[in-house]
């Protein structure tokens, strides 16, 4: 019993020596635990997955470095989305090629300093931008969501759902079962 007690004197101590065993030790589990920051090459592999989206992700200056490189190397090798990553272009003129119509907004990818500059130059502005502008920033319905998952640009097991979309998802896939795939189908999971 008296033993016991120590240890429980003691789990703070305990906790702070097993995060340093594991930084120490590296690779997954100090990413895991946020001490090691994901190195570049994991992140473009998390994001060719769809385990994260180029929208989302806040670079370090080494990983854009690292990722900037890689991409350098073998251009080829990469997909908009990933590429996303490194664009130098701001919101702005994003949404003014959009506006213009130089590119399909559904074949646009953004970063993260991109999409917060877009976020505030619509809610500043919104008699500025047309629905094709506003697109970037719009919550996709459940529909759009099983499509991107059919056509494997996101990851079923990285999405969060809402109660109501879950539902609507639901009931699109027990309406119409065979037009589903499993990866569709894992949302219900």
């Amino acid at each position: 019993m008296e033993l016991l007690v120590r240890l429980k004197k003691y789990k703070v101590f305990l906790l702070v020596i097993g995060v340093i065993v594991a930084s120490v030790l590296g690779g997954k589990d100090t990413n895991y635990w946020g001490l090691r920051d994901k190195s570049g090459e994991q992140i473009l592999a998390e994001i060719d997955n769809g385990i994260l989206i180029s929208k989302e992700v806040i670079l370090t200056e080494n990983q854009e470095i690292e990722i900037a490189d890689l991409i350098a190397k073998n251009p080829n090798n990469y997909s908009a989305h990933q590429k996303a990553l490194i664009s130098k272009k701001t919101g702005a003129e994003i949404l003014d090629e959009i506006g213009a119509g130089k590119v399909n907004v559904k074949e646009v990818w953004i970063n993260y300093d991109q999409n917060k500059e877009i976020i505030k130059l619509i809610y500043d502005y919104p008699d500025r931008y047309n629905e094709q502008q506003t697109y970037l920033i719009r919550v996709k319905p459940p529909e759009e969501i099983l499509i991107e998952i059919g056509n494997g640009i996101r990851n079923p097991n990285h999405i969060k759902l809402t109660p109501s979309e879950l539902k609507k998802i639901r009931e699109l896939i027990e309406k119409n079962p065979d037009k589903y795939n499993d990866d569709q189908k894992l949302l219900l999971k």
